[in-house]
């Protein structure tokens, strides 16, 4: 894992508008190749065949976004089942 890139990082890519996917890895703290498995989830494409990979930074944004809201709805739900459950050792004690 690399470390999470500064805010002046991410402006100056937002300027480039295109990333590799050695620099998507480094923007997600992910490993190139968790990023090249996952090309089309983060909006990637080619020019044309055998050609190297472009990932827009937009694309990778509304990725980000996405998986926040995956997150917060997995917590969520965590949450839940942990207080359902909380509620059922209490009810047997009582």
């Amino acid at each position: 894992m690399t470390s999470q890139p500064q805010p002046y990082e991410i402006q100056m890519l937002e300027a480039i508008r295109e990333l590799s996917a050695a620099e998507a890895a480094r923007l997600l703290g992910r490993g190139q190749a968790w990023v090249s498995r996952h090309m089309s989830e983060l909006g990637g494409y080619r020019d044309g065949p055998g050609d190297a990979w472009h990932i827009p930074v937009h694309a990778i944004k509304r990725y980000q976004e996405r998986r926040a809201v995956e997150l917060a709805e997995e917590l969520r739900q965590h949450d839940e089942l942990a207080r359902e459950m909380r509620d059922a050792m209490l009810r047997r004690r009582a």
